[in-house]
């Protein structure tokens, strides 16, 4: 436009909002595919209004807007797509340990409770016929009862003792494979034996926590004499009570919390 004369300072004005507009224009190609034909249009124009020597340089430009808005769409879709995937990663590990509880309750007690509801049938049948032999049924059907109840406890116990060894390889484990950065300072020696297990599952639901709540790229445990803690990065927003955490609190479980920015920490405290 500087070297333009003073007669040309309109057409130099329209040829510039002409130019805007075409990078507009071809920037918007990505996303509203009909912008074609106003990429067009305005290439045209700006052809006209400042001719072959001076329009020709200046196509290169809606095509480089152009292909700046394709890579950048791209690399936002694939960044959504990640993401997307590694929620979805981790709840499919939590359900998959919800549907192996669920199978192995299932086969365990399964046989049990179809013997106790032929057994109710049968003895049933012989209450209405006075058969002596209804004793030896309901002893039966109590002996059944006790080996069901003895079984489910068998279930749920192993599932709900946690052992910390193996919950901080299980952590470690279910992190990394969401891709997140695991480092982990301290020996499992130095905790006292006998929080070794609620340890345990201080550590499974934390991280189970860390997972379902927060878009973390890294997490970082440390295990001391006296606390274990689990601290990560991706805390939006303000950090709520969650369900297993309020549980280890309800039976004594010294926990505490702290949210800072992005940074999320939860600290378990062993009593002296």
């Amino acid at each position: 436009m500087v070297t333009v004369g003073p007669a040309q300072w309109a057409q130099a004005a329209a040829g510039t909002a002409v130019i805007v507009a075409s990078i507009i224009a071809g920037s918007s190609l990505p996303r509203f595919p009909a912008a074609w034909l106003h990429a067009v249009v305005l290439t045209a124009i700006m052809w006209l209004l400042l001719g072959p020597g001076l329009a020709a340089p200046l196509l290169i430009l809606p095509a480089l807007c152009y292909a700046s808005a394709v890579l950048t769409l791209w690399y936002v879709g694939s960044l959504k797509t990640s993401e997307r995937a590694r929620h979805l990663e981790a709840a499919l590990k939590v359900s998959d340990e919800r549907l192996r509880f669920a199978q192995e309750l299932h086969d365990t007690l399964g046989q049990n409770l179809a013997a106790l509801s032929i057994k109710a049938e049968l003895a049933r049948a012989l209450v209405r016929r006075g058969d002596p032999r209804l004793d030896e049924e309901l002893e039966e059907i109590q002996r059944l009862t006790k080996v069901s109840m003895t079984d489910m406890r068998a279930v749920v116990d192993g599932y709900r003792r946690a052992s910390l060894d193996t919950e901080l390889a299980g952590a470690r484990q279910l992190l990394e494979a969401a891709d997140i950065r695991v480092a982990l300072t301290g020996e499992i020696a130095d905790v006292p034996p006998q929080h070794r297990e609620r340890a345990g599952w201080f550590v499974r639901e934390a991280a189970t926590n860390v997972l379902k709540h927060a878009r973390a790229t890294y997490v970082d445990i440390e295990v001391q004499p006296n606390a274990i803690s689990l601290r990560n990065d991706g805390a939006h927003g303000e950090a709520g009570e969650e369900a297993g955490l309020t549980a280890l609190r309800r039976r004594g479980t010294d926990i505490h919390t702290h949210h800072a920015n992005e940074t999320f920490t939860v600290e378990m405290r062993f009593p002296d």
